[in-house]
């Protein structure tokens, strides 16, 4: 064919210099042999990842919509996708069309649980190169009561109620006094 493609794979050394010839035969078999091109070949240089917002460890109440950003370089190349996990199982991907290095990408998210969410931007430039960039942020809930006690009374015999197994809606909120109410 007059027109071929190729994927350099693997280079030992990089950059690696490889020369590509052709040769051409024609209807008679005649065969002639091109000067050699040559090809630099280089790794692929990953693209970086970063969160911008919300910050590390910020708090957010349960139902608040979390506003969150990220940018994408990439130093040989352009970003193509940007992948969010919010941590709590939902994600959301952003295709830039065009690719743009570099790259910014707002997104918002809105949690009806309380816990501790670790979220992740997974970014993936032109030639497929990954890059990763990962925070915790803790969204506020009620604590929950929990009440421990047999099913059962009797009268004048004391029944022991523990609270203990109670918590706090995420690892920064814990129970700090327990009230029983009778």
């Amino acid at each position: 064919s007059a027109t071929t493609a190729f994927i350099f794979q693997n280079p030992t050394a990089s950059p690696l210099v490889v020369p590509v010839r052709l040769r051409a035969t024609d209807n008679l078999g005649t065969i002639t042999i091109s000067n050699a091109l040559n090809i630099t070949v280089g790794a692929n240089v990953l693209p970086i990842a970063t969160i911008t917002g919300p910050a590390a460890s910020a708090q957010f109440a349960v139902g608040a919509t979390v506003p969150f950003t990220g940018t994408g370089t990439d130093a040989d190349g352009t970003i193509k996708t940007f992948n969010w996990n919010f941590g709590d199982g939902a994600t959301g991907n952003i295709n830039l069309v065009p690719p743009t290095t570099p790259a910014a990408t707002p997104s918002n998210f809105t949690y009806t649980t309380a816990g501790d969410k670790l979220i992740t931007l997974t970014v993936i430039d032109n030639t497929t190169g990954i890059a990763t960039a990962t925070r915790t942020i803790y969204i506020n809930g009620n604590p929950t009561a929990v009440i421990v006690a047999p099913g059962n009374a009797t009268v004048n015999v004391p029944v022991a109620f523990s609270g203990a197994t109670s918590f706090g809606s995420n690892s920064l909120r814990n129970i700090v006094s327990y009230e029983w109410d009778w």
